[in-house]
C-alpha cells in the first residue's frame, strides 16, 4: 500500500515537470529546483539488490537531461559558465579516489554518483538554463517556495507529532529513526541547515518584490524558516543562521536592515513570553565549554575528527593523496581512543564534512572541494561588489546564504542532497544576476524595456 502510494506521488510530482518543460523549459526548471530542495529523497522508485535506487532526484535530473539534449543552444553555453574547470578537478580527483577504493567499488561509486555526478549534472542544466534576470528570480522564488513546504511540515511534525512524508514514503532500513523534527530531510541538523540558508534568501527575495503582499508572503516565509531552524534543536544551524543575519546587516541596504528588526523583536517576544525557549539556548551555549557534558564532547569530536582522518591517511602515500575512497566512512571501523576523555570508541558518525572529504578523498579531494567552494563565494561576493544598487541586497542574501552551508560543513556531514542543490542553485543564480546588472548598466535608456529579456553575459 506504502509502495502504490509512493509511486501515486511520484507520477503526480513529475507529470507536470514533463509538461513544463515542454511548455516553457525555464519554468520547467524552476519546478524541477522546486523538487529538488522539498522533497524526501525516500520518493523513489526501489530497485532490486545493489542496485542504485531510482530516487525523486534521480528522475528528475533524467528528465531534465531529456529535454536539455533538445536545446542545443543551451548546450552551447557550456564552455561560458563559470566553475567548470574548478568542477572538473573536484570530478577527477573523486574519480581517482573511487579508482583506489579500499571499501568496495560498487559502494564507493553509488556514492560518487550521488555526491559527485548528479550534483554536477544538476549545476550544468541549471547554469545553461538560466538567461535573464527574470528566470533567475523565477528559480530563486522556486527553491523558496520549496523551503517554505519544508518548513510548513516541520511546523506540522513538531506541535502534531505527525510526520506525512515519512508514512507515505518511509525511510530504509538503514536510516535510523528518531523522536526528531526531520520534515522532508533525512536529520534534524539537516533539516535546521536548509532552513538556515533560506532564511536570507526569503529576505533578499522580498527586496526584489514589487507587490506589497509579496512581500508580507517572504517575511512570514522567514518567521517560518526561523521557527523550523530553532526546531533542529541543534547549535550549529543557529549559528548559521546567525551568521546569515549578521551577514545582511554587514553588506545589506537599510532596506534589508528594517525588515531584520521586526524579526528580532519577535525573537525578543519569544523568549520572554517561552522561558523553556531562553533556558535551551542558554544552557546549549553554556555546555559547549565542558568537554565532560554530551554537547561539549560533541563540539570537541567535530575537532578530533581531524586528528583521525589525518592519521588514516598518513598510513601510505596513496591514501595521501586520494583517501581511502567515497563512501568509505559508511563501510570501515576506525577505534580511536578521544584526546579530550581517554576513552576509546569506534568512529561511526563524521560529524565534520571536511575532515570526512581528507578521510574519503585525501588530500587532493579536500584541496579539491574547498577551491571549488572559495572560488563560488569569491563569484558571490563579487557579484555583490559590482551590482547595481537595486540587486545588491539580493546578492549579499545569496552570499550570506551560501556561507551558511559552508559553515555548517564543518559541523555536520552533508548527506541531503536538497542542501547541494539549494547551494548550487545559489552558485548559478550570482553569476546571471551580476550579468544582468552589467547588461542593463550598458544599455541605452530607450532600450532599458528590452534589457530583461536579453540574454544574459556569463561571468
Amino acid at each position: 500500500m506504502v509502495q502504490t502510494i509512493n509511486l501515486l506521488l511520484l507520477a503526480a510530482l513529475l507529470l507536470p515537470l514533463c509538461w513544463k518543460l515542454r511548455g516553457n523549459f525555464a519554468n520547467g526548471v524552476a519546478y524541477a529546483v522546486f523538487l529538488c530542495v522539498s522533497v524526501s529523497t525516500f520518493v523513489r522508485i526501489p530497485l532490486p539488490g545493489s542496485l542504485p535506487q531510482l530516487t525523486i532526484f534521480r528522475l528528475v535530473l533524467l528528465i531534465l537531461f531529456f529535454f536539455w539534449l533538445r536545446r542545443p543552444e543551451l548546450r552551447a553555453r557550456l564552455s561560458s559558465l563559470p566553475y567548470t574547470k574548478w568542477f572538473w578537478l573536484w570530478g577527477l580527483s573523486n574519480l581517482l579516489s573511487l579508482l583506489f577504493t579500499t571499501v568496495g567499488f560498487l559502494p564507493s561509486l553509488k556514492r560518487y554518483l550521488d555526491f559527485v555526478l548528479e550534483v554536477w549534472g544538476f549545476y550544468l542544466i541549471v547554469g545553461t538554463s538560466i538567461q535573464t534576470r527574470e528566470q533567475a528570480l523565477r528559480v530563486l522564488n522556486a527553491a523558496a517556495c520549496g523551503l517554505g513546504v519544508v518548513a510548513c511540515l516541520a511546523f506540522i511534525e513538531k506541535y502534531s507529532g505527525f510526520n506525512p512524508v515519512a508514512y507515505i514514503a518511509p525511510p530504509d532500513e538503514e536510516t535510523p529513526m528518531f523522536r526528531d523534527v526531520v520534515a522532508t530531510y533525512q536529520h534534524r541538523i539537516l533539516l535546521g541547515t536548509g532552513m538556515a540558508m533560506g532564511l536570507p534568501l526569503a529576505f533578499g527575495l522580498s527586496t526584489q518584490a514589487g507587490i506589497a503582499w509579496r512581500r508580507g508572503l517572504l517575511l512570514i516565509l522567514a518567521l517560518l524558516l526561523a521557527g523550523s531552524c530553532y526546531f533542529a534543536q541543534s547549535r550549529g544551524p543557529w549559528l548559521g543562521a546567525a551568521l546569515a543575519a549578521m551577514v545582511l546587516v554587514f553588506l545589506g541596504s537599510a532596506q534589508i536592515r528594517r525588515q531584520l528588526v521586526p524579526l528580532g523583536f519577535l525573537a525578543v517576544a519569544v523568549l520572554l513570553a517561552r522561558p523553556g525557549v531562553y533556558r535551551t539556548l542558554f544552557d546549549s551555549a553554556k555546555v559547549t565549554a565542558d568537554a565532560d557534558s554530551f554537547k561539549g564532547g560533541t563540539f570537541k569530536y567535530r575537532l578530533e575528527l581531524w586528528n583521525v582522518a589525518w592519521d588514516q591517511v598518513s598510513q601510505s602515500p596513496i591514501r595521501f593523496f586520494l583517501g581511502y575512497g567515497p563512501g568509505c566512512g559508511l563501510e570501515r571501523d576506525i577505534e580511536w581512543e578521544l584526546s579530550y576523555r581517554g576513552k576509546t570508541m569506534v568512529i561511526e558518525s563524521w560529524d565534520n564534512h571536511y575532515a570526512y572529504d581528507l578521510f574519503q578523498s585525501g588530500i587532493l579531494g579536500l584541496f579539491a572541494r574547498l577551491i571549488l567552494y572559495f572560488v563560488v563565494i569569491r563569484s558571490l561576493y563579487r557579484a555583490y561588489r559590482e551590482a547595481s544598487p537595486a540587486d545588491r541586497d539580493l546578492l549579499a542574501a545569496l552570499l550570506a546564504s551560501a556561507l551558511v552551508l559552508v559553515f555548517m560543513m564543518s559541523n555536520v556531514l552533508i548527506f541531503s542532497k536538497q542542501l547541494n542543490f539549494l547551494f548550487w542553485t545559489i552558485a548559478c543564480v550570482g553569476p546571471a544576476c551580476l550579468a544582468a546588472s552589467e547588461l542593463e548598466a550598458g544599455v541605452p535608456e530607450a532600450l532599458e524595456p528590452m534589457a530583461a529579456s536579453a540574454p544574459l553575459k556569463s561571468l
